[in-house]
């Protein structure tokens, strides 16, 4: 009668949990968040798991780092020269004209740079660089 009680709660937990978030491939993004969210809840209970949890968390696991080491979480944008610099200037709170003057160039010239249209040449990236202390292969893209 024991076994029969433990093995239905068993089942009951397992259940549940599958309705919540079925076990099966993680595809996207959004899935991966729920399923990092789910384990997460599951790990930092204060209470034992049951069996049915546990083993639950184990194939969840296995799931998600699946999907991890697949690339499903680095799929990001490689960053471009343009979007190094905006992203430097952001940091160091400079502005457009302040960028000019660094490039010896017109404000023009540095907004056109800026928007992606003027490519940086090979003296503004060495000035760059030596600005913001890095490579200089942070500005190709």
């Amino acid at each position: 009668m024991r076994k029969t009680l433990a093995a239905r709660v068993m089942k009951d937990d397992y259940l549940s949990l599958v309705r919540t978030f079925p076990l099966k491939e993680i595809r996207t993004q959004s899935e991966h968040a729920e399923a990092l969210k789910i384990s997460g809840r599951l790990i930092g209970m204060t209470r034992r798991l049951t069996a049915g949890e546990s083993q639950y968390l184990d194939v969840l696991s296995l799931l998600i780092r699946e999907y991890e080491r697949a690339g499903g979480r680095t799929k990001l944008p490689r960053a471009g020269g343009t979007d190094v610099l905006k992203h430097l200037l952001a940091e160091q709170g400079m502005t457009q004209k302040e960028l000019a003057h660094l490039l010896g160039v017109g404000e023009s010239a540095a907004s056109m740079i800026l928007a992606g249209t003027r490519e940086l040449t090979k003296s503004h990236i060495d000035r760059l660089s030596r600005h913001f202390g890095v490579g200089v292969g942070a500005f190709f893209g």
